[in-house]
């Protein structure tokens, strides 16, 4: 009985993130006519202006933070943002905070870069050197931030790319790139690092591109 307890215990001590929720998170268009689009405006109330549309079948949408009542999430569209009505949107499962995302689209200015992961694969492009290939190597959660993640990668040795391996340290907060209108959800320092030291690179990243 005593052991029993203990595990009950131990089940209800479990951290509220265990099954809070992540943001960003896709989403699927759901509940609009074939012949329909759902009408992304410019603030959260249905009398605001329309900026843009999306297709009634519309799926992997990202959606960026709710507002504070959870009727409405920002989405990107374009080279800005908008507000899209949550009662038309499905959203996709397994997505708690907490846990890195398996897919991440992330890039930086000046100069352009990109770095991708993708099932346990990374690519790192930019407009100075050719393009790498790798896999990860290993991944961490912050032991005192829930929204934080380090991953390492190793790149192919095979490629012309200057960089060996690289550690991606993820934050689940609001990032601008800078250039637009856009908000992202993560932010990303990419360190990067060859015989001769590193390159620290900073951006924000999207869970689609």
């Amino acid at each position: 009985m005593k052991g029993w307890l203990i595990v009950c215990l131990l089940l209800f001590a479990l951290p509220a993130n265990a099954t809070q929720d992540r943001w960003p998170a896709l989403y699927n268009v759901s509940g609009v006519a074939a012949d329909d689009v759902l009408n992304v405006r410019s603030e959260p109330n249905a009398g605001a202006p329309i900026v843009g549309t999306l297709a009634a079948d519309t799926r992997d949408v990202e959606l960026i933070r709710p507002n504070d009542r959870q009727t409405w999430a920002l989405v990107n569209i374009g080279e800005r943002s908008g507000w899209v009505s949550l009662a038309f949107l499905q959203r996709q499962p397994g997505q708690w905070y907490g846990a890195a995302p398996d897919t991440l689209w992330c890039a930086g200015t000046e100069p352009f870069w990109s770095f991708k992961v993708d099932a346990g694969k990374i690519t790192y492009e930019s407009q100075d050197t050719a393009t790498q290939m790798g896999r990860i190597d290993a991944t961490t959660q912050s032991h005192n931030h829930t929204g934080r993640h380090a991953i390492v990668g190793i790149f192919e040795r095979s490629g012309d790319g200057p960089y060996l391996d690289s550690l991606a340290l993820l934050a689940n907060e609001v990032c601008g790139d800078g250039m637009s209108d856009r908000e992202y959800g993560f932010a990303l320092d990419l360190i990067l690092g060859n015989m001769n030291g590193f390159v620290l690179q900073s951006g924000c990243c999207s869970l689609t591109r």
